[in-house]
């Protein structure tokens, strides 16, 4: 998703440790949300005959324990608004600089 956004006027929504992530090696800045936004939910699911399954058993704790530790650092789990840093020099389509006073 944020390779979509980079050298646009576009914004993408996701988890702000994920905009960290890709704001860290590509050109984007991170912006709060002008709004408030629902925690965002994940969920996993499979069938009852794999409920035994000793593999399945060991992803679902360590997606468990994993989502347990990010919970305990809420804060940074929030969504963010990704949006393409401008190039130096260069303005965002759309947009144009005044005039000298």
């Amino acid at each position: 998703l944020p390779q979509y956004v980079v050298g646009t006027t576009r914004v993408a929504t996701m988890h702000h440790r994920l905009a960290r992530l890709f704001a860290s090696y590509l050109p984007l800045k991170i912006l709060p949300l002008p709004f408030n936004c629902p925690p965002i939910r994940e969920a996993i699911a499979w069938h009852s005959h794999r409920d035994q399954d000793l593999g399945l058993a060991w992803v679902r704790g360590l997606l468990k324990s994993t989502s347990e530790d990010l919970d305990r650092n809420a804060a940074a789990a929030s969504a963010a608004t990704v949006a393409a840093r401008p190039r130096p020099g260069r303005m965002p389509r759309g947009e144009r600089r005044s005039p000298p006073i």
